[in-house]
């Protein structure tokens, strides 16, 4: 009844500036509410329970599972990170009753870097014994896998279920072109993907220079490496006019990273190798990149997906997945 008596007495241009006022007020509620939430439980913090360091052991893990995947290892990779590590498993080992399978993969990584030829001289004595002492039940598939391109390939036109499990993130291209004809096949596959209310909000910008590729990388911290090598560069964004109010605040990543996903697998169906980067980023590196010119600015950005072909022989990192049990709640 209030808000029609206003929208009657009020002018029109009035009235839509106190809508204005009122749904950005309780967009910035909402978004306080996210940071109140994620302050509680994120782990980035002074004392953290078992669940935060798992976190970070599964994020160190990877970082060794990398480069153990890198097609030509620097000597020694990585070595802080070992140390890091083990601190980490031991701290966890103190709090918790039992490990979860993702610590166990930790250990195993941890072991599968200590026999990895290119670090044979970097460990010492007191720090291989570090890691034998780290208990091990049985053993548990962590490290890099070598493939050829054929095994690789072999599943990616067969059953959804061959599909997915036979798709690894690739780290190693050879100089030949992709074809945009088939990334475009690739995306337009992807279009099916659901959206809020069907509105389609995301959009591939496809950059095919490797100055550009360059410029837009610089951005994003988790290509050194291998980033010189890729062919093209997708950037997956979700434009923001397409949203309303403060309860879509988050939908443009969930949109986003929905459609991402349906655009790997399409790739990988076209035997076509991809690595997904994430846009972890802070004000400045998304100012940055948007200043490129590339990208516009209403435009937010979700992720980038680096596409090229693989060599005949190369590795992957092994990526052991959580258990069912881990993951399913039955109520």
């Amino acid at each position: 009844m209030f808000k029609r008596t206003m929208k009657f007495i009020l002018p029109s241009y009035l009235f839509k500036a106190r809508l204005s006022v009122k749904n950005n007020y309780r967009l910035v509620v909402q978004y306080a509410y996210d940071a109140a939430v994620y302050i509680r439980f994120n782990g980035s913090k002074i004392s953290m329970g078992s669940r935060q360091i798992e976190g970070k052991i599964i994020a160190h893990y990877h970082v060794l599972e990398k480069g153990m995947s890198h097609p030509t290892p620097k000597e020694c990779f990585s070595l802080p990170i070992v140390k890091s590590l083990i601190a980490l498993v031991r701290e966890y080992d103190s709090l918790a009753s039992m490990r979860s399978s993702q610590v166990q993969v930790a250990v195993s990584a941890l072991r599968a870097y200590s026999y990895f030829p290119s670090n044979a001289n970097c460990l010492s004595d007191r720090l291989k014994q570090q890691i034998e002492d780290l208990y091990l039940p049985a053993k548990v598939a962590a490290g890099s896998l070598f493939l050829s391109r054929d095994d690789f390939f072999k599943n990616s036109q067969s059953t959804f279920s061959k599909l997915s499990k036979s798709r690894h993130t690739v780290r190693d291209f050879t100089s030949e072109d992709v074809d945009l004809e088939l990334l475009k096949t690739a995306i337009e596959v992807s279009l099916k993907t659901p959206s809020v209310c069907n509105r389609q909000t995301c959009r591939v910008h496809i950059l095919t220079s490797s100055k550009d590729i360059a410029n837009h990388l610089s951005f994003q911290t988790g290509n050194r490496g291998f980033g010189d090598k890729i062919n093209k560069l997708l950037i997956i964004t979700s434009d923001l006019n397409l949203f309303q109010g403060d309860k879509e605040r988050n939908q443009p990543f969930v949109d986003g990273g929905m459609f991402a996903m349906s655009l790997l697998y399409a790739i990988h169906s076209l035997k076509i190798a991809a690595t997904p980067l994430n846009w972890s980023y802070d004000k400045k590196q998304d100012v940055g990149l948007h200043a490129l010119g590339v990208i516009p600015e209403h435009e937010k950005i979700i992720m980038f997906i680096g596409v090229g072909y693989p060599p005949e022989y190369f590795r992957v990192a092994m990526s052991t997945r959580r258990s069912l049990e881990e993951v399913v709640t039955i109520i």
